[in-house]
């Protein structure tokens, strides 16, 4: 459902004209939950897809890395339409967010059609629905969070940690306007070297992981966003945000 609805939004907005902000804030809130909570349920299927412990941490990094790359090409193709204006200057940013949708779309079906699933579905208590289910299981967890110390851990510092990268990756093109007074022409560099070294980050932390561990793996690139962030609060140019990008994507996948 999430895997369908989320393309299905992005591409409702080759519909959006000038002063339909209201139902472009609506199309983006839809495609943008239904994004985040289909990931959890596609994270979820690495357990069903690797054999053994050791291949999660493969498949992850792998996919992520893949993930970047499949980015880096679709952005290229974007900005072609945008630059070249087509097919006119309008209908180039419209018809770049349809092409985003449909690219999702298709890479969903490989998904439906060849994961087995080794967990069986159960049935629903009855006089229960999908809805009331899911709020109940989110509740008793939540309840049952005090006894599971280590859980409750993780849980709070994967909060923290994803809510503090998601905003920085949110947050970078207006940083370097505003701050470094960037035109679009110098951002877009950047973006397009981020996806493209996110890549090449992934399978790197692949190798890291394996050496040093996970815990270590994940220290190492959680203390390198430290110093960036740190970086970012005194830099004055583009060069030094351009090194910056190059950096961030190495520790992003």
């Amino acid at each position: 459902l999430n895997t369908t609805a989320f393309p299905a939004a992005t591409m409702l907005m080759v519909f959006l004209g000038v002063g339909m902000w209201q139902l472009g804030v609506l199309l983006f809130i839809v495609s943008n939950v239904c994004f985040v909570s289909g990931n959890v349920v596609y994270n979820g299927l690495l357990t069903e897809v690797a054999t053994t412990d050791e291949e999660v941490g493969f498949l992850s990094g792998f996919g992520w890395g893949l993930g970047y790359a499949a980015s880096f090409l679709m952005l290229l193709l974007n900005l072609v339409l945008i630059k070249m204006e087509i097919p006119t200057k309008e209908w180039s940013v419209r018809v770049s967010l349809l092409t985003v949708g449909v690219w999702w779309a298709l890479f969903a079906i490989p998904t439906f059609f060849w994961v087995k699933e080794r967990t069986e579905p159960k049935p629903l208590p009855p006089g229960k629905n999908m809805i009331t289910v899911c709020f109940s299981q989110i509740i008793r967890t939540a309840r049952c969070l005090p006894g599971y110390s280590q859980l409750l851990i993780f849980m709070t510092a994967f909060f923290l940690s994803n809510d503090g990268i998601q905003t920085i990756i949110s947050k970078a093109a207006t940083f370097s306007r505003l701050a470094l007074d960037a035109t679009m022409d110098q951002i877009i560099p950047a973006f397009l070297m981020i996806q493209i070294v996110a890549f090449f980050g992934s399978l790197l932390f692949i190798w890291i992981e394996r050496k040093a561990g996970t815990k270590r793996a994940l220290l190492g690139a959680l203390a390198i966003w430290i110093c960036l962030i740190g970086w970012a609060m005194v830099m004055q140019t583009m060069t030094e945000f351009y090194v910056m990008a190059f950096l961030g994507g190495l520790v992003l996948g």
